[in-house]
């Protein structure tokens, strides 16, 4: 028997075929991988397929098919073969061809009736918002949270600077008037060092304001298998198509367990937007991947940050590692609503909102970084012999303090000098320092 699943983008297509696979013992095949080269090179431009281009693949599927059937093998294949006339010619081809329509989510999120805009906010670079304005736009963000729903929260860690410690208690007490049955907070730390309890709960403001329904406040484990858990795959035409070729293999989805199917209902996620080396702009979906991924997603938008190049990255919103992170994101089953913010540090050290912009991880974050673009970055109309960078405190290893070098590259001249003024380092990083020592840093033509 050859059993076709077939299902649109995020189905689980993949997560379900390699699963009933290995439950039956048979031979699991991506149909994505037998498009020819010149397919591959026309995703890779963005470019549609049309029934043309699809004719050599169906043949080289039927072929594989055939060939199953003729030495009595079984298989599972994940194909969108979605249009009648593709389904057709799977099932003309022999009563053992079967044919399954993947559809719909472990476990309906809960969400409210009440209608809720896909984005809500203001802002401008000039702008000051108070406490009160912040309050009005969660009061409408988070309208679509419904009574009864369980509520996940991810927050930055200590290397982020931003207002999440006046947001969440104004959240906390809309969600409890809401009657939602749960509250907790996943620290987005990606592989930087956990927080500790104090520091965690000034993150949240828990310790100035009251922080009502709130329940647990995770860490983020990367590197433990047991904390993580597969959604999907981006598959090797769907990853040279989102990174524009640059990368060419295909990612599994592995993220933190919690944000499984049927654990939470409504993912809300504090971030701050920032220009970004790795994904062009911090904020929205990043706070997922690799916020609280698994080493997979974490190591593949790394790699392709460095590939696609800082000087081509960082400060735009349309970078192949955003594009990733948001294809990432699509396979989580919850209702997601971001916080995204814009933030400085005024003189006096009062922390200054700029914007806030709330709803969805793709239009809600554009917003956000159309004036985290001009707030945040300045043009100097030349380079420089040496250039101090004072590291921020928030930065308290070498590692993460890296990006003076990142920010301020490209204004330093050819043989230029970058001193990084941070006396408050402690150590190169806790997680990465042994391979830093070992390797170092190097440009990639090395």
């Amino acid at each position: 028997m050859i059993i076709v699943l077939m299902g649109v983008t995020g189905s689980g297509k993949t997560t379900v075929g390699k699963l009933l696979a290995a439950d039956l013992g048979w031979p699991y095949f991506d149909t994505d991988d037998f498009h020819s080269q010149q397919n591959i090179e026309k995703m890779k431009s963005g470019m549609p397929l049309n029934d043309a281009d699809r004719t050599p693949w169906l043949e080289s599927l039927h072929e594989l098919i055939r060939d199953c059937l003729t030495r009595d093998e079984n298989a599972v294949l994940a194909c969108s073969a979605l249009k009648e006339s593709y389904r057709r010619e799977f099932l003309m081809l022999d009563e053992r061809v079967k044919l399954v329509y993947l559809k719909g989510a472990f476990g309906k999120p809960r969400m409210s009736s009440k209608p809720s805009p896909a984005f809500v906010g203001s802002g401008s670079p000039e702008s000051d918002l108070s406490a009160a304005e912040l309050r009005t736009i969660l009061d409408r963000a988070l309208l679509s949270v419904a009574p009864g729903a369980r509520v996940l929260a991810i927050i930055p860690d200590k290397t982020r600077d931003d207002n999440t410690g006046l947001l969440f208690p104004f959240a906390a007490e809309i969600l409890a008037a809401g009657k939602i049955a749960q509250l907790d907070a996943l620290v987005a730390q990606g592989t930087h060092v956990p927080m500790t309890d104090q520091e965690k709960r000034s993150k949240i403001g828990a310790n100035e304001n009251s922080v009502p329904g709130l329940g647990h406040i995770y860490d983020h484990q990367w590197n433990v298998p047991e904390e993580l858990i597969t959604i999907g795959e981006l598959s090797t035409a769907r990853v040279m198509e989102l990174t524009g070729g640059l990368m060419s293999d295909a990612v599994s989805v592995n993220l933190n367990r919690r944000l499984g199917p049927g654990v939470y209902d409504t993912i809300i996620i504090f971030s701050a937007t920032v220009p970004h080396e790795v994904a062009g702009f911090a904020g929205g979906a990043k706070y997922l991947f690799p916020g609280v991924a698994g080493p997979d997603l974490t190591h593949a938008t790394h790699w392709l940050g460095a590939l696609a190049s800082i000087e081509n990255v960082i400060g735009r919103v349309e970078t192949p590692t955003r594009h990733m992170i948001e294809a990432a994101a699509d396979f989580v089953a919850a209702q997601i609503i971001t916080l995204n913010s814009v933030v400085t540090r005024e003189d006096d050290n009062r922390l200054r909102t700029h914007a806030l912009f709330a709803g969805d991880f793709r239009g809600a974050f554009r917003r956000a970084a159309e004036v985290s673009r001009q707030v945040h970055i300045k043009y100097t109309g030349r380079k420089y012999k040496r250039v101090v960078a004072l590291l921020d405190e928030h930065y308290d290893e070498l590692w993460v303090g890296g990006k003076a070098s990142y920010k301020l590259g490209g204004i330093i001249e050819e043989g230029g000098e970058l001193i990084i003024y941070a006396p408050h380092l402690r150590t190169i990083s806790e997680t990465h320092g042994r391979l830093i020592e070992k390797y170092g840093y190097a440009p990639l033509d090395r």
